[in-house]
Formats: C-alpha cells, structure tokens, sequence
C-alpha cells in the first residue's frame, strides 16, 4: 500500500480486462475512490466533469487515443498539473517519445503487462515528483527513451520475452534477421518467430545453461522465413526488475 495514496483515480482503457485488473491494483494500494473510461472520448468528458488525483491512460484506445487525450488534458490550464501514467503494450522509442513531448508530458510511461509492484512504485515515484518538481517528471524519462533508442537502432537482433518466452517487444534488426515482423511476432511464443538449424542446437543444454547461470551464449544457425540460413552468435539471459517481480528473458542474435 501507498503512504499517500492519491484518494480518486480515473483508469482509462478499451479493454474491460485491463480496466479490472488496474482497478484491482489501486485498491490493493490503497485508492479509495476508481472511475473507469471505455475510451478517450468519455475519458475527458470525465476529467472535465470529476475531480480526479491520478489518471491511468492506455495508449492505444478508440475515438480518442491517448496521446490526444494528454495533448487535451495538457492544454487544460484546470488540469494540466494532473498526474499521468500512460500504460502502453507498445514499448518502442516513438511511443515514449511522444508521450513526453512538451504539448503532451506524460509523468511516466509503463509498459504492458505489469506488475503492482512496478505500478505502485512508478506512482509513488510520479506523485513524490509532483510536490518536488513538475519538471522533474521528463527529466526522469529521459533515460528510458535513450534506452529503448539505443535498443531499435542496435544492429544486433534483440527480443524481449516474458516468463513463458512469448516475445513482448522486438527491434527492427530482429525483422531484418528472421523474417517476422511485429504484427507476426509480439504476443507468440519465440520458437514461432525464430527456426534454428536443429543440428547446431541442443534446447536442453540451453535450459541447463540459463537455470544453472541466467544466461546461454552459442554459434547457431537462424533460418530466416524465406529459408535462407544465417550463422549467428545468439543468447538468451533471464533477468528480473526486482526480485519479487516475474522473471523475462532478453534473446539476441548477431549475425556473422
């Protein structure tokens, strides 16, 4: 739970699911007060009509999407100070770029799915800024567009899947290696978007290499959609934000 938690919040998102889970984890933080928007439209009819402590924004939403909903709130002067954390599933550069745009200046940006110790901390983080500094908030967001700047513009093809191994973001050079594209790929399992010569591989050797170290590094062969075979240097490395948070993996690729 929150020290000062905010005491009303609105969650904006299209789908109903996202909408209960998010709600689920406020009240676990300890917002007393969660209004719901099925869409931007209905999301600013409410901020203008309520008197709202923190908004949750989905991105990616009908009528009204989400950066327009920022850029509208934003330009409100009545709410312009009003905390804003924009969850998103799409986890590239242009997304967070946007969102932290003078016109726009989200406080923080979090990527689908997550966790309530993630959430609660981007909001205890986003309202400790709030009393301290209003411009401290894109400031801080500086270094995950760097960040996942430096990741779409690598030439090494990188994914990074969650604890089932489903890829939840992929950089162009993962394209350009393998064939499948983002719409293909984001929300499949990894052995889907990426085939291996069997006879360079040894799946086994590779859960025994990440369970016992984190981590597995070998010369593979990728076969890409149109059959072609390309040598690789590929790993795959586990990791965890925090300890209490659920394990994912990060799958690279460097062709030779």
């Amino acid at each position: 739970m929150l020290e000062n938690p905010p005491a009303r919040a609105l969650v904006a998102d299209d789908s109903a699911q996202m909408r209960q889970l998010l709600t689920m984890m406020l009240k676990k933080l300890g917002v007393a007060s969660i209004t719901h928007a099925k869409d931007g439209e209905e999301a600013l009819s409410l901020l203008t009509d309520g008197d709202f402590n923190l908004l949750l924004l989905d991105c990616v939403m009908p009528k009204v999407d989400g950066l327009e909903v920022l850029k509208k709130v934003r330009a409100n002067p009545a709410l312009s100070t009003l905390p804003i954390i924009l969850v998103t599933a799409n986890a590239d550069a242009s997304t967070v770029k946007a969102a932290i745009q003078p016109d726009k200046r989200a406080d923080a940006v979090i990527v689908k799915p997550l966790s309530l110790k993630t959430l609660g901390g981007k909001i205890r983080a986003v309202l400790t800024d709030k009393a301290d500094s209003p411009s401290q908030a894109v400031a801080l967001a500086a270094p995950t567009l760097d960040f996942a700047a430096a990741l779409t513009a690598t030439p090494d093809a990188i994914a990074i899947l969650d604890s089932c191994l489903t890829v939840r973001w992929l950089n162009p050079a993962f394209v350009a290696a393998t064939g499948c594209a983002d719409q293909d790929a984001v929300g499949k399992p990894l052995a889907v978007c990426v085939k291996f010569d069997q006879s360079t591989i040894d799946f086994n050797e590779i859960w025994r290499n990440v369970e016992k170290y984190s981590f597995w590094r070998e010369r593979i062969v990728l076969i890409d959609r149109s059959g072609i075979t390309k040598p690789a240097l590929t790993s795959l490395a586990m990791f965890r934000n925090d300890p209490d948070d659920e394990k994912g993996f990060i799958f690279t690729a460097t062709l030779l």
